[in-house]
């Protein structure tokens, strides 16, 4: 019964990205990212993945960022395979998000001096889940849920909420579940 509970709610919420990213596509006036700057937070599985995946269609150079970096590499892979156009970027990077705000600030500005463009679009994925009870549950494990769930989110979007207001344009998509 647990296990199909995990799938449908992974359903959901590749359905929810889904609706979401082509919303946000599609609406009018029509905001095309072909070409732009899409930087995906836990982009090495998951919703994060089905999320690059999508921006790659739709022509957006990517860079996915994780901690691990076998997963990035798999997904880098699978993610060259949805390419339209022959000058289009898939990078990677591993990156602790939840680590301290300094790290996730340079990080993302040698992310953006090697692709050479500004993140115009920011998915958040990145995050995780302990199973178990409360009683099973360390101080330890339940501080680093927090931290991830909470600071790997507020980090990136914090880091690209100034410039994007500067610029007048730029997107960020929260994702949560």
């Amino acid at each position: 019964m647990e296990h199909q509970t995990e799938i449908i709610l992974t359903v959901l919420g590749i359905a929810f990205v889904h609706g979401l990213v082509f919303y946000l596509v599609s609406r009018k006036p029509r905001t095309n990212i072909r070409g732009r700057h899409v930087l995906v937070t836990g982009g090495s599985s998951g919703i994060g993945l089905w999320a690059a995946a999508e921006c790659v269609r739709l022509g957006a150079n990517v860079t996915i960022v994780a901690r691990n970096v076998k997963l990035l590499e798999k997904a880098k892979e699978q993610l060259l395979g949805y390419k339209t156009r022959e000058d289009q970027r898939i990078e990677y990077r591993s990156v602790d998000l939840a680590k301290s705000y300094e790290s996730v600030e340079s990080a993302l500005k040698e992310i953006e001096q090697s692709s050479g463009q500004p993140i115009f679009m920011l998915v958040n994925c990145a995050g995780m889940a302990i199973c178990g009870t409360v009683e099973d549950t360390t101080p330890e494990d339940a501080r680093l849920l927090m931290d991830v769930n909470y600071f790997a989110t507020f980090f990136p979007t914090r880091y690209v909420l100034a410039k994007m207001k500067a610029a007048k344009e730029g997107i960020i998509v929260i994702t949560a579940s």
